[in-house]
Protein backbone atom coordinates (compact mmCIF):
# COMPACT_ATOMS: atom_id res chain seq x y z
CA UNK A 1 0.00 0.00 0.00
CA UNK A 2 0.90 4.13 -0.25
CA UNK A 3 2.24 4.86 2.85
CA UNK A 4 1.29 8.56 3.78
CA UNK A 5 4.23 9.84 6.11
CA UNK A 6 7.34 10.66 6.04
CA UNK A 7 9.42 8.16 8.84
CA UNK A 8 13.23 9.25 9.79
CA UNK A 9 14.17 6.75 7.35
CA UNK A 10 12.03 7.96 4.52
CA UNK A 11 13.66 11.56 5.55
CA UNK A 12 17.05 10.35 5.32
CA UNK A 13 16.61 9.06 1.86
CA UNK A 14 15.28 11.61 0.39
CA UNK A 15 18.34 13.55 1.94
CA UNK A 16 20.52 11.03 0.06
CA UNK A 17 18.60 11.74 -3.34
CA UNK A 18 19.12 15.59 -2.53
CA UNK A 19 22.87 14.78 -1.95
CA UNK A 20 23.31 12.92 -5.08
CA UNK A 21 21.51 15.12 -7.67
CA UNK A 22 23.96 18.02 -6.23
CA UNK A 23 26.69 15.79 -6.91
CA UNK A 24 25.72 15.29 -10.26
CA UNK A 25 25.01 18.68 -11.42
CA UNK A 26 29.11 19.35 -10.96
CA UNK A 27 29.25 17.00 -14.01
CA UNK A 28 29.94 13.44 -15.33
CA UNK A 29 33.86 13.71 -14.48
CA UNK A 30 33.69 14.87 -10.98
CA UNK A 31 30.27 12.45 -10.40
CA UNK A 32 31.90 9.74 -11.85
CA UNK A 33 34.95 9.19 -9.94
CA UNK A 34 33.16 9.38 -6.93
CA UNK A 35 30.58 6.84 -8.48
CA UNK A 36 33.46 4.84 -9.41
CA UNK A 37 34.82 4.77 -6.05
CA UNK A 38 31.44 3.63 -4.30
CA UNK A 39 30.98 0.95 -7.42
CA UNK A 40 34.65 -0.71 -6.43
CA UNK A 41 33.58 -0.66 -2.27
CA UNK A 42 30.51 -2.50 -2.99
CA UNK A 43 31.70 -4.90 -5.35
CA UNK A 44 34.29 -5.64 -3.02
CA UNK A 45 31.72 -6.14 -0.16
CA UNK A 46 29.83 -8.78 -2.53
CA UNK A 47 32.88 -10.78 -3.15
CA UNK A 48 33.02 -10.53 0.62
CA UNK A 49 29.68 -12.11 1.11
CA UNK A 50 30.10 -14.73 -1.84
CA UNK A 51 33.07 -15.89 0.15
CA UNK A 52 32.49 -15.37 3.81
CA UNK A 53 28.80 -17.33 3.31
CA UNK A 54 30.31 -19.87 1.35
CA UNK A 55 31.61 -21.48 4.53
CA UNK A 56 28.24 -21.84 6.15
CA UNK A 57 26.37 -23.35 3.10
CA UNK A 58 24.40 -26.63 3.57
CA UNK A 59 22.99 -28.26 0.17
CA UNK A 60 19.96 -29.50 2.10
CA UNK A 61 18.48 -26.08 2.18
CA UNK A 62 17.83 -26.69 -1.67
CA UNK A 63 16.47 -30.11 -1.02
CA UNK A 64 13.83 -29.94 2.00
CA UNK A 65 10.90 -32.18 1.94
CA UNK A 66 7.39 -30.98 2.13
CA UNK A 67 7.40 -33.66 4.80
CA UNK A 68 10.11 -31.77 6.49
CA UNK A 69 8.14 -27.94 7.02
CA UNK A 70 6.23 -29.60 9.47
CA UNK A 71 8.83 -30.72 12.15
CA UNK A 72 11.58 -29.79 12.75
CA UNK A 73 15.88 -29.71 11.58
CA UNK A 74 18.97 -30.48 13.50
CA UNK A 75 21.66 -28.08 11.70
CA UNK A 76 24.84 -30.24 12.57
CA UNK A 77 26.90 -27.27 11.47
CA UNK A 78 25.60 -24.76 13.30
CA UNK A 79 24.63 -27.39 16.84
CA UNK A 80 21.06 -25.64 16.71
CA UNK A 81 17.49 -26.55 16.25
CA UNK A 82 15.38 -25.08 13.60
CA UNK A 83 11.85 -24.97 13.77
CA UNK A 84 10.50 -25.20 10.52
CA UNK A 85 6.89 -25.71 11.78
CA UNK A 86 6.98 -22.41 13.82
CA UNK A 87 8.09 -20.67 10.75
CA UNK A 88 5.64 -22.48 8.18
CA UNK A 89 2.74 -23.33 9.56
CA UNK A 90 -0.10 -20.34 9.78
CA UNK A 91 -1.36 -21.75 13.14
CA UNK A 92 2.10 -20.71 14.74
CA UNK A 93 3.39 -18.09 12.73
CA UNK A 94 -0.17 -15.88 11.55
CA UNK A 95 1.28 -12.80 13.15
CA UNK A 96 4.66 -13.05 11.54
CA UNK A 97 3.40 -14.14 8.53
CA UNK A 98 0.08 -12.02 8.44
CA UNK A 99 -0.31 -11.22 4.16
CA UNK A 100 0.79 -14.81 3.81
CA UNK A 101 -1.88 -16.34 5.82
CA UNK A 102 -4.45 -14.15 5.05
CA UNK A 103 -7.65 -15.85 5.23
CA UNK A 104 -6.20 -19.15 5.57
CA UNK A 105 -6.49 -22.06 7.44
CA UNK A 106 -4.47 -22.91 10.85
CA UNK A 107 -2.97 -25.75 8.80
CA UNK A 108 -2.03 -23.98 5.81
CA UNK A 109 1.76 -24.36 5.41
CA UNK A 110 2.38 -20.73 3.86
CA UNK A 111 5.82 -22.44 2.50
CA UNK A 112 5.10 -23.97 -0.31
CA UNK A 113 6.50 -27.46 -1.50
CA UNK A 114 9.99 -27.48 -0.50
CA UNK A 115 12.95 -27.95 -2.34
CA UNK A 116 14.67 -25.62 -4.92
CA UNK A 117 11.65 -24.21 -6.82
CA UNK A 118 8.99 -24.51 -3.24
CA UNK A 119 6.44 -22.20 -5.30
CA UNK A 120 6.63 -23.69 -8.83
CA UNK A 121 7.18 -21.90 -12.32
CA UNK A 122 4.41 -19.28 -11.42
CA UNK A 123 6.60 -18.31 -7.86
CA UNK A 124 9.35 -17.97 -10.37
CA UNK A 125 8.01 -15.80 -12.80
CA UNK A 126 6.16 -13.57 -9.73
CA UNK A 127 9.49 -13.26 -8.47
CA UNK A 128 11.14 -12.21 -11.62
CA UNK A 129 8.49 -9.62 -12.40
CA UNK A 130 8.82 -7.91 -8.67
CA UNK A 131 12.74 -8.39 -8.81
CA UNK A 132 13.51 -6.97 -12.16
CA UNK A 133 14.02 -4.00 -10.57
CA UNK A 134 17.69 -5.50 -10.09
CA UNK A 135 18.15 -5.47 -14.00
CA UNK A 136 17.12 -1.77 -14.41
CA UNK A 137 19.83 1.09 -15.14
CA UNK A 138 20.93 0.40 -19.01
CA UNK A 139 18.50 3.32 -19.94
CA UNK A 140 21.39 5.02 -17.89
CA UNK A 141 23.72 3.87 -21.05
CA UNK A 142 21.60 4.30 -23.52
CA UNK A 143 20.92 8.70 -22.04
CA UNK A 144 24.31 9.15 -22.69
CA UNK A 145 24.92 9.03 -25.99
CA UNK A 146 26.07 12.44 -26.45
CA UNK A 147 28.82 12.37 -23.61
CA UNK A 148 30.74 8.69 -24.86
CA UNK A 149 33.34 9.11 -27.44
CA UNK A 150 32.82 6.24 -29.41
CA UNK A 151 29.26 4.80 -28.42
CA UNK A 152 28.17 2.51 -31.61
CA UNK A 153 30.92 0.73 -30.20
CA UNK A 154 31.26 1.29 -26.66
CA UNK A 155 27.51 1.24 -25.83
CA UNK A 156 26.39 -2.20 -26.82
CA UNK A 157 29.92 -3.44 -25.03
CA UNK A 158 28.80 -1.62 -22.29
CA UNK A 159 25.10 -2.60 -21.93
CA UNK A 160 26.59 -6.68 -22.24
CA UNK A 161 29.15 -6.52 -19.83
CA UNK A 162 27.00 -4.58 -17.15
CA UNK A 163 24.15 -7.20 -17.87
CA UNK A 164 26.89 -10.02 -17.08
CA UNK A 165 28.17 -8.51 -14.32
CA UNK A 166 24.68 -7.84 -12.39
CA UNK A 167 23.58 -11.19 -13.04
CA UNK A 168 26.31 -13.19 -11.87
CA UNK A 169 26.23 -11.11 -8.48
CA UNK A 170 22.49 -11.24 -8.30
CA UNK A 171 22.85 -14.98 -8.71
CA UNK A 172 25.63 -15.76 -6.51
CA UNK A 173 24.06 -13.21 -3.28
CA UNK A 174 21.07 -15.35 -3.95
CA UNK A 175 22.44 -18.95 -4.24
CA UNK A 176 24.77 -18.21 -1.02
CA UNK A 177 21.88 -16.16 0.95
CA UNK A 178 19.02 -19.17 0.38
CA UNK A 179 22.12 -22.34 1.06
CA UNK A 180 23.42 -20.49 4.38
CA UNK A 181 19.14 -20.11 5.16
CA UNK A 182 16.35 -21.60 4.08
CA UNK A 183 13.88 -19.38 2.11
CA UNK A 184 11.28 -19.34 4.92
CA UNK A 185 13.74 -18.46 8.06
CA UNK A 186 14.55 -15.30 6.28
CA UNK A 187 14.61 -11.67 7.14
CA UNK A 188 12.75 -10.22 4.80
CA UNK A 189 14.12 -6.32 5.35
CA UNK A 190 17.74 -7.17 5.81
CA UNK A 191 18.72 -11.08 4.79
CA UNK A 192 22.19 -10.59 4.04
CA UNK A 193 23.06 -9.12 7.06
CA UNK A 194 20.77 -11.21 8.61
CA UNK A 195 22.43 -14.46 7.86
CA UNK A 196 25.98 -13.90 9.01
CA UNK A 197 24.05 -12.35 12.24
CA UNK A 198 22.06 -16.18 12.18
CA UNK A 199 25.79 -18.02 12.17
CA UNK A 200 27.89 -15.94 14.62
CA UNK A 201 29.64 -13.13 12.40
CA UNK A 202 27.93 -10.10 13.72
CA UNK A 203 31.13 -8.27 12.71
CA UNK A 204 30.48 -9.56 8.95
CA UNK A 205 26.97 -8.47 9.26
CA UNK A 206 27.99 -4.67 9.89
CA UNK A 207 30.73 -4.50 6.88
CA UNK A 208 27.79 -5.81 5.08
CA UNK A 209 25.56 -2.83 6.30
CA UNK A 210 28.10 -0.15 5.37
CA UNK A 211 28.60 -1.97 1.95
CA UNK A 212 24.83 -1.53 1.54
CA UNK A 213 24.93 1.83 2.28
CA UNK A 214 27.75 2.41 -0.41
CA UNK A 215 25.77 0.38 -3.10
CA UNK A 216 22.15 2.06 -2.52
CA UNK A 217 24.41 5.71 -3.03
CA UNK A 218 26.37 4.51 -6.08
CA UNK A 219 22.67 3.16 -7.24
CA UNK A 220 20.44 6.38 -6.68
CA UNK A 221 24.16 8.12 -8.88
CA UNK A 222 23.31 5.92 -11.55
CA UNK A 223 19.60 5.90 -11.31
CA UNK A 224 19.12 10.01 -11.58
CA UNK A 225 21.36 10.19 -14.31
CA UNK A 226 19.16 9.33 -17.13
CA UNK A 227 15.71 11.23 -16.01
CA UNK A 228 17.75 14.65 -15.96
CA UNK A 229 18.51 14.26 -19.75
CA UNK A 230 15.32 13.22 -20.74
CA UNK A 231 13.69 16.24 -19.10
CA UNK A 232 15.89 18.38 -20.78
CA UNK A 233 15.16 16.97 -24.01
CA UNK A 234 11.53 17.24 -23.83
CA UNK A 235 11.86 21.10 -22.56
CA UNK A 236 14.31 21.59 -24.93
CA UNK A 237 11.01 20.53 -27.15
CA UNK A 238 8.48 22.18 -25.39
CA UNK A 239 7.30 19.70 -24.26
CA UNK A 240 7.90 20.29 -20.44
CA UNK A 241 8.42 24.19 -19.12
CA UNK A 242 11.53 25.82 -20.63
CA UNK A 243 13.27 26.55 -17.60
CA UNK A 244 13.55 22.45 -17.46
CA UNK A 245 16.19 22.96 -20.66
CA UNK A 246 18.70 25.42 -18.17
CA UNK A 247 22.19 23.96 -18.74
CA UNK A 248 24.71 25.13 -16.46
CA UNK A 249 27.57 27.18 -18.40
CA UNK A 250 30.48 25.78 -16.41
CA UNK A 251 29.69 22.23 -15.58
CA UNK A 252 27.50 21.65 -18.60
CA UNK A 253 25.50 19.90 -17.28
CA UNK A 254 21.36 19.78 -17.34
CA UNK A 255 21.37 22.01 -13.87
CA UNK A 256 17.51 22.61 -13.64
CA UNK A 257 16.51 18.82 -14.65
CA UNK A 258 18.74 17.58 -12.59
CA UNK A 259 18.20 19.54 -9.39
CA UNK A 260 13.87 18.80 -10.39
CA UNK A 261 14.60 15.14 -10.79
CA UNK A 262 16.34 15.07 -7.67
CA UNK A 263 13.50 16.74 -5.67
CA UNK A 264 10.82 14.74 -7.19
CA UNK A 265 12.66 11.18 -6.17
CA UNK A 266 12.86 12.80 -2.79
CA UNK A 267 9.43 13.56 -2.19
CA UNK A 268 8.67 9.77 -4.00
CA UNK A 269 10.87 8.29 -1.39
CA UNK A 270 9.89 9.79 1.90
CA UNK A 271 6.14 8.92 1.06
CA UNK A 272 5.48 6.13 -1.41
CA UNK A 273 6.32 2.67 0.40
CA UNK A 274 9.32 0.91 -0.74
CA UNK A 275 7.54 -2.14 -2.41
CA UNK A 276 5.21 0.28 -4.03
CA UNK A 277 8.56 2.20 -5.51
CA UNK A 278 9.72 -1.25 -6.86
CA UNK A 279 6.80 -2.48 -8.33
CA UNK A 280 6.28 0.57 -10.33
CA UNK A 281 10.18 0.71 -11.21
CA UNK A 282 9.60 -2.97 -12.36
CA UNK A 283 6.42 -2.43 -14.90
CA UNK A 284 7.90 0.80 -16.26
CA UNK A 285 11.01 -0.95 -16.87
CA UNK A 286 9.34 -3.44 -18.76
CA UNK A 287 7.24 -1.25 -20.38
CA UNK A 288 10.19 0.37 -21.47
CA UNK A 289 12.19 -2.53 -22.78
CA UNK A 290 9.10 -3.75 -24.67
CA UNK A 291 8.92 -0.37 -26.98
CA UNK A 292 12.54 -0.94 -27.45
CA UNK A 293 12.46 -4.28 -28.71
CA UNK A 294 9.43 -3.04 -30.88
CA UNK A 295 11.47 0.21 -31.80
CA UNK A 296 14.42 -2.70 -33.28
CA UNK A 297 12.48 -3.84 -35.46
CA UNK A 298 10.72 -1.05 -37.18
CA UNK A 299 13.97 0.41 -37.45
CA UNK A 300 15.79 -2.70 -38.91
CA UNK A 301 13.15 -2.11 -41.91
CA UNK A 302 12.77 1.54 -42.21
CA UNK A 303 14.23 2.42 -45.81
CA UNK A 304 17.45 5.04 -45.40
CA UNK A 305 19.50 6.64 -47.57
CA UNK A 306 21.83 3.59 -47.36
CA UNK A 307 19.35 1.61 -49.17
CA UNK A 308 18.68 3.81 -52.48
CA UNK A 309 22.39 3.67 -52.79
CA UNK A 310 22.47 0.01 -53.27
CA UNK A 311 19.46 0.01 -55.31
CA UNK A 312 21.38 2.53 -57.34
CA UNK A 313 24.22 0.21 -57.44
CA UNK A 314 22.45 -3.00 -58.65
CA UNK A 315 19.81 -1.34 -60.10
CA UNK A 316 17.09 -2.73 -58.39
CA UNK A 317 13.40 -2.10 -58.58
CA UNK A 318 11.80 0.72 -56.17
CA UNK A 319 7.91 0.90 -56.25
CA UNK A 320 5.07 0.91 -54.06
CA UNK A 321 3.34 -2.17 -53.90
CA UNK A 322 -0.70 -2.59 -52.56
CA UNK A 323 -1.20 -3.69 -48.71
CA UNK A 324 -2.10 -6.81 -49.81
CA UNK A 325 0.63 -7.90 -51.42
CA UNK A 326 3.59 -6.27 -49.61
CA UNK A 327 1.90 -8.25 -46.59
CA UNK A 328 4.05 -11.28 -47.97
CA UNK A 329 6.01 -9.33 -49.83
CA UNK A 330 4.40 -11.48 -52.78
CA UNK A 331 6.76 -8.51 -55.36
CA UNK A 332 10.25 -9.86 -53.59
CA UNK A 333 10.91 -6.50 -52.91
CA UNK A 334 14.75 -6.24 -51.92
CA UNK A 335 14.52 -2.38 -50.90
CA UNK A 336 12.61 -1.03 -48.20
CA UNK A 337 9.90 0.84 -49.04
CA UNK A 338 6.77 3.37 -47.25
CA UNK A 339 4.56 0.36 -47.72
CA UNK A 340 7.26 -2.13 -46.25
CA UNK A 341 7.45 0.07 -43.43
CA UNK A 342 3.78 0.41 -43.03
CA UNK A 343 2.88 -3.42 -42.50
CA UNK A 344 6.19 -3.70 -40.19
CA UNK A 345 4.76 -1.10 -37.89
CA UNK A 346 1.04 -2.61 -37.85
CA UNK A 347 2.15 -5.99 -37.67
CA UNK A 348 4.57 -4.89 -34.71
CA UNK A 349 1.63 -3.10 -33.32
CA UNK A 350 -0.34 -5.88 -33.49
CA UNK A 351 2.20 -8.07 -31.97
CA UNK A 352 1.77 -5.77 -28.88
CA UNK A 353 -1.22 -6.17 -28.19
CA UNK A 354 -2.08 -9.93 -28.85
CA UNK A 355 1.30 -10.46 -26.66
CA UNK A 356 -0.72 -8.91 -23.65
CA UNK A 357 -3.43 -11.49 -24.93
CA UNK A 358 -1.54 -14.37 -25.08
CA UNK A 359 0.44 -13.85 -21.82
CA UNK A 360 -2.57 -12.69 -20.04
CA UNK A 361 -4.24 -16.05 -20.93
CA UNK A 362 -1.33 -18.45 -20.06
CA UNK A 363 -0.32 -16.68 -16.82
CA UNK A 364 -4.09 -16.69 -15.21
CA UNK A 365 -6.15 -19.31 -17.20
CA UNK A 366 -3.92 -22.14 -17.06
CA UNK A 367 -5.75 -24.31 -14.57
CA UNK A 368 -9.17 -23.69 -16.22
CA UNK A 369 -7.32 -24.71 -19.34
CA UNK A 370 -6.06 -27.92 -17.69
CA UNK A 371 -9.41 -28.36 -16.40
CA UNK A 372 -10.86 -27.90 -20.21
CA UNK A 373 -8.70 -30.48 -21.69
CA UNK A 374 -8.64 -32.61 -18.62
CA UNK A 375 -12.11 -32.87 -17.37
CA UNK A 376 -13.79 -31.03 -20.63
CA UNK A 377 -14.90 -27.76 -19.14
CA UNK A 378 -16.66 -25.21 -21.36
CA UNK A 379 -14.60 -22.16 -20.30
CA UNK A 380 -11.55 -23.87 -20.46
CA UNK A 381 -11.60 -24.96 -23.60
CA UNK A 382 -13.07 -21.85 -24.83
CA UNK A 383 -9.60 -20.77 -23.46
CA UNK A 384 -7.58 -23.08 -25.15
CA UNK A 385 -9.25 -22.21 -28.69
CA UNK A 386 -8.19 -18.78 -27.99
CA UNK A 387 -4.60 -19.64 -27.05
CA UNK A 388 -4.62 -21.83 -29.70
CA UNK A 389 -6.02 -18.97 -32.42
CA UNK A 390 -3.68 -16.11 -31.13
CA UNK A 391 -0.88 -18.12 -31.60
CA UNK A 392 -1.81 -18.45 -35.27
CA UNK A 393 -1.93 -15.02 -35.43
CA UNK A 394 0.97 -14.12 -33.85
CA UNK A 395 2.64 -16.46 -36.28
CA UNK A 396 1.65 -15.15 -39.60
CA UNK A 397 2.39 -11.78 -38.25
CA UNK A 398 5.94 -12.54 -37.46
CA UNK A 399 5.88 -14.28 -40.84
CA UNK A 400 4.83 -11.22 -42.14
CA UNK A 401 7.43 -8.96 -40.56
CA UNK A 402 10.26 -11.33 -42.04
CA UNK A 403 8.87 -11.31 -45.32
CA UNK A 404 9.83 -7.82 -45.58
CA UNK A 405 12.98 -6.14 -46.53
CA UNK A 406 15.48 -5.32 -43.83
CA UNK A 407 17.29 -1.65 -44.18
CA UNK A 408 21.05 -2.09 -45.28
CA UNK A 409 22.22 0.62 -43.15
CA UNK A 410 25.80 -0.16 -41.29
CA UNK A 411 25.38 -0.19 -37.65
CA UNK A 412 28.59 -1.72 -35.43
CA UNK A 413 26.09 -3.85 -33.34
CA UNK A 414 23.10 -5.13 -34.83
CA UNK A 415 20.49 -7.57 -32.94
CA UNK A 416 20.78 -11.50 -34.37
CA UNK A 417 17.61 -12.94 -35.64
CA UNK A 418 15.38 -10.18 -36.00
CA UNK A 419 12.00 -10.41 -35.78
CA UNK A 420 12.55 -13.32 -34.09
CA UNK A 421 14.58 -12.25 -30.91
CA UNK A 422 12.58 -8.79 -30.15
CA UNK A 423 9.39 -10.87 -30.56
CA UNK A 424 10.62 -13.11 -28.03
CA UNK A 425 11.68 -10.14 -25.60
CA UNK A 426 8.06 -8.34 -26.02
CA UNK A 427 6.14 -11.56 -25.00
CA UNK A 428 8.77 -12.48 -21.98
CA UNK A 429 8.52 -8.88 -21.12
CA UNK A 430 4.52 -9.17 -21.35
CA UNK A 431 4.41 -12.05 -19.20
CA UNK A 432 6.06 -10.64 -16.46
CA UNK A 433 3.79 -7.78 -16.29
CA UNK A 434 0.89 -9.60 -16.51
CA UNK A 435 1.93 -11.43 -13.92
CA UNK A 436 2.05 -8.31 -11.39
CA UNK A 437 -1.12 -7.95 -9.23
CA UNK A 438 -4.11 -5.77 -9.99
CA UNK A 439 -3.13 -3.17 -7.43
CA UNK A 440 0.49 -2.63 -9.26
CA UNK A 441 -1.34 -2.53 -12.63
CA UNK A 442 -4.00 0.35 -10.63
CA UNK A 443 -1.57 2.17 -9.56
CA UNK A 444 0.88 2.11 -12.82
CA UNK A 445 -2.48 3.02 -14.89
CA UNK A 446 -2.96 6.38 -12.43
CA UNK A 447 0.75 6.94 -12.98
CA UNK A 448 0.44 7.01 -16.64
CA UNK A 449 -2.40 9.15 -16.72
CA UNK A 450 -0.52 11.64 -14.76
CA UNK A 451 2.05 11.84 -17.59
CA UNK A 452 -0.90 12.10 -20.22
CA UNK A 453 -2.22 14.72 -18.62
CA UNK A 454 1.21 17.19 -18.90
CA UNK A 455 1.43 15.99 -22.30
CA UNK A 456 -2.35 16.95 -23.24
CA UNK A 457 -2.58 19.71 -20.86
CA UNK A 458 1.06 21.56 -21.63
CA UNK A 459 3.23 19.57 -24.14
CA UNK A 460 1.15 19.41 -26.99
CA UNK A 461 0.09 23.18 -26.83
CA UNK A 462 3.89 24.32 -26.74
CA UNK A 463 5.58 21.37 -28.66
CA UNK A 464 8.12 23.02 -30.74
CA UNK A 465 6.76 20.52 -34.20
CA UNK A 466 3.10 21.62 -33.25
CA UNK A 467 4.27 25.40 -33.74
CA UNK A 468 6.49 24.44 -36.90
CA UNK A 469 9.82 25.05 -34.67
CA UNK A 470 13.33 23.44 -35.34
CA UNK A 471 12.11 19.80 -35.19
CA UNK A 472 9.22 20.45 -37.57
CA UNK A 473 11.78 21.62 -40.24
CA UNK A 474 14.45 19.20 -39.33
CA UNK A 475 11.33 16.45 -39.73
CA UNK A 476 10.55 17.81 -43.07
CA UNK A 477 14.07 18.92 -44.50
CA UNK A 478 15.13 14.94 -44.20
CA UNK A 479 11.85 13.71 -45.85
CA UNK A 480 12.78 16.29 -48.70
CA UNK A 481 15.96 14.89 -48.93
CA UNK A 482 15.12 11.49 -48.79
CA UNK A 483 13.30 11.91 -51.85
CA UNK A 484 15.58 14.74 -53.62
CA UNK A 485 18.11 11.98 -53.26
CA UNK A 486 15.85 9.21 -54.64
CA UNK A 487 15.49 11.42 -57.51
CA UNK A 488 18.83 13.00 -58.20
CA UNK A 489 19.80 8.82 -57.92
CA UNK A 490 17.67 7.65 -60.45
CA UNK A 491 15.46 6.00 -57.99
CA UNK A 492 11.59 6.44 -59.31
CA UNK A 493 9.07 5.53 -56.16
CA UNK A 494 6.13 4.87 -57.91
CA UNK A 495 2.96 3.18 -57.39
CA UNK A 496 1.93 -0.43 -58.59
CA UNK A 497 0.35 -0.31 -61.92
CA UNK A 498 2.51 1.99 -63.04
CA UNK A 499 5.34 1.23 -65.06
CA UNK A 500 8.34 -0.44 -64.27
CA UNK A 501 11.10 1.97 -63.03
CA UNK A 502 14.90 1.09 -62.74
CA UNK A 503 17.75 2.73 -61.17
CA UNK A 504 19.44 4.20 -63.79
CA UNK A 505 23.52 4.14 -63.92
Amino acid sequence: GITFGISSRSSQTGNIFIFSSVILCLGMKESTKFNTVLTLLNVAVIIFVLIGGAFHVSGHNWSIEKSELGGTYENGKLNITEDYRAACLCEVCREDEEEACSGKPDDFNWCGEGGFSPFGVDGIVSGAATAFYGFVGFDVIATMGEEVINPQRAMPIAIILSLSIIFLAYFGLSAVVTLVLPYFLQNAEAPIPFIFEYVGWNWAAWVVRIGAFMGLTASLLGGIVPLPRVIWAMASDGLLPYFLSYTHPKYQTPFAATLFSGFIFAVMAAVFDLRVLMDFMSIGTLLAYTMVSACVILLRYRQTEEDLVKAKEQSLTVHEASMWKQLFNQTDMKIPTAASSNVTAWATFLIGIFSFVFCGLIANGRDLMSKGVMEGSGVGVVLVIMVCTVTVILSLLLIAIHRQPQSVTYVAFKVPLVPFIPTLSILLNVYLMVSMDAATWAKFGIWMLLGFAIYGGYGMRHSLAREGGPNAVRSGKAVTDVRKIGAEDGVAIGHEGEKDNYVNE
